[in-house]
């Protein structure tokens, strides 16, 4: 799991990332970050189309255990993951490919 202090929690930061952030798409995944070495943090949104609250949050944890390692190879903090309908559909292993390659499309990854 994510620790507390590399979760993005605040409104305000979610609203900068979303404004002033570069912009990565793939097939299961959308990627917004901030290009700054001030800390790294990680904000994940899942919408309402992927089910009820028992299905996002199933997908919220595994993306968040997913990231957890990833967060020290992180060169830029303060990215956010939206994963697209279909990616509730993949199991774990592919749900993990998928991120490391929206984070590589970004650059992210040292």
């Amino acid at each position: 799991m994510l620790k507390p202090q590399n979760r993005l929690r605040r409104d305000l930061d979610f609203k900068v990332i979303f404004n002033r952030g570069v912009k990565k798409y793939n097939r299961n995944f959308s990627l917004y970050y901030l290009p700054m070495n001030r800390g790294k943090k990680v904000g994940i949104i899942v919408s309402k189309k992927h089910g009820n609250a028992v299905k996002r949050n199933l997908l919220k944890r595994r993306i968040r255990a997913i990231m957890y390692p990833l967060v020290p190879q992180l060169k830029y903090g303060n990215l956010i993951l939206v994963p697209k309908v279909n990616a509730d559909e993949l199991d774990f292993k592919d749900l993990k490919k998928n991120i490391i390659h929206i984070l590589n499309l970004g650059d992210l990854l040292k």
